[in-house]
């Protein structure tokens, strides 16, 4: 049975592309107005070897005309292939209105566009009845249509006048308290440098054992207390922990005993319900599955789409990447895709990652950029990197609780140690501060 898709005609407009054509040969100076149009987006295959020669000449600064095409045409044997130059003269009385070229090119390249996405649709539709991978074959086919959608994005240049109207703008509703730019993780020195909003990839790194998740995931409770909606994409630890470790800090019960036979009495109980109430309003969103970097890239989009301003993903080193990659270069590219999927998504994702082992045999173990040399090219990608250390994790003689946060990287701000959040390592979570 023969698909009926196949049998109808794509869309286009035969008259608005010969508008195109006429309004350029009445006034070369619509090539001003049509910069983005592709010789590709017309439809007629004349049509298309006109346009094309009518670039050509421009790119030679030669005068685009009836008798300019006839001879670079004729130079290229290709004349008669577009019905000789009485086709071209019936395009160059056309006569539309030359000021209008912006539009006419605009509904050629439209057109254009909904022919190359139901090709890319059609093309979906067969590969889903035979594909072994059906993770990848989403991933493939939701990036297929998003190219779509950015070959149809304009340039779009914007002044330095209107850049700083919108910058004085935007800091003058700050300092009114009209509204507040950016999220706040409670950390009350970090708060201040950080702004952590629109296309920022932001690096939480540190030793295992640290408590990048117990962070990541505090400051995702903090969040969604604040009615900031958070995605958690945790490949390392599972959904149920992340209950357990929230629960066991907002009712203030060891986590220890939720699993021990009477060992919860009716008020700890209550306690607990309480606190379970209190954390299933908030807009948190957990996926614990594991991923390679297709599904984190098809994931985000959804998170996006319901509404989370900010995306946890723990951790890189767990994102698998493709076979025979050394480790340095697949856990590189997985971070530069994440680099690539903020500025797509205009939101924060928050990257943990785990450092290598060599800072283990130094007297002083804070963690420096210099420790992620051989962690990847992520440093070069990070727009904000946060160093996790507990001095207490190595001496036992010393608060467990001490947490040093350090902003060693800050593309857009200072940098500087946060001491003012806690580890409670009874509850397994971080005392935020204000």
């Amino acid at each position: 049975m023969i698909d009926p898709l196949l049998s109808k005609i794509p869309p286009h407009d035969l008259e608005m592309e010969e508008s195109v054509l006429s309004s350029i040969l009445i006034s070369n100076k619509g090539f001003d107005d049509i910069e983005d149009l592709l010789p590709g987006d017309f439809y007629k295959p004349a049509h298309k070897k006109i346009f094309q020669t009518m670039l050509e000449l421009k790119s030679k600064k030669e005068p685009v005309d009836l008798l300019t095409i006839k001879t670079a045409l004729e130079k290229k044997k290709g004349l008669k292939a577009i019905g000789g130059i009485a086709y071209v003269v019936k395009i160059s009385e056309t006569a539309p209105l030359p000021t209008n070229i912006k539009a006419y090119a605009n509904r050629v390249s439209e057109l254009a566009r909904a022919r190359e996405m139901i090709f890319i649709a059609t093309q979906i539709a067969a590969a889903g009845f035979n594909t072994p991978n059906i993770e990848k074959y989403i991933s493939d086919s939701q990036s297929a249509i998003l190219d779509i959608q950015t070959t149809m994005s304009k340039d779009k240049f914007t002044t330095m006048s209107d850049m700083m109207m919108e910058a004085l703008d935007r800091i003058k509703s700050a300092q009114k308290s009209e509204f507040k730019l950016g999220l706040s993780f409670g950390m009350p020195k970090l708060d201040n440098y950080m702004q952590v909003w629109g296309s920022k990839l932001i690096l939480l790194a540190g030793r295992p054992g640290m408590g990048k998740s117990s962070l990541a995931f505090s400051i995702a409770v903090r969040l969604g207390f604040n009615r900031e909606p958070c995605g958690i994409l945790s490949i390392e630890m599972d959904k149920e922990q992340f209950a357990d470790k929230t629960l066991s800090a907002e009712a203030d019960i060891n986590s220890m005993i939720f699993y021990a036979r009477n060992s919860i009495n009716k008020a700890g109980y209550n306690k607990l319900s309480d606190a379970a109430s209190a954390l299933a309003d908030l807009p948190i969103y957990v996926d614990d599955s594991e991923c390679n970097i297709e599904d984190v890239e098809r994931k985000c989009r959804k998170l996006k789409k319901l509404g989370c301003k900010i995306i946890m993903i723990d951790q890189l080193n767990q994102i698998s990447f493709d076979k025979g990659l050394a480790p340095y270069i697949g856990i590189s590219k997985n971070c530069a895709a994440l680099k690539r999927l903020t500025k797509e998504l205009r939101i924060p994702i928050v990257l943990l990652c785990q450092l290598n082992r060599n800072l283990e045999g130094r007297g002083d173990k804070r963690p420096t950029k210099a420790d992620l040399a051989e962690t990847g090219r992520l440093e070069q990608d990070a727009d904000m990197i946060l160093f996790l250390y507990r001095e207490g994790y190595y001496n036992k003689n010393l608060d467990e609780g001490t947490t040093e946060i350090n902003l060693a990287k800050n593309r857009q701000g200072e940098t500087g140690t946060e001491f003012q959040v806690l580890f409670n390592k009874k509850r397994g979570m971080f005392q935020m501060g204000a």
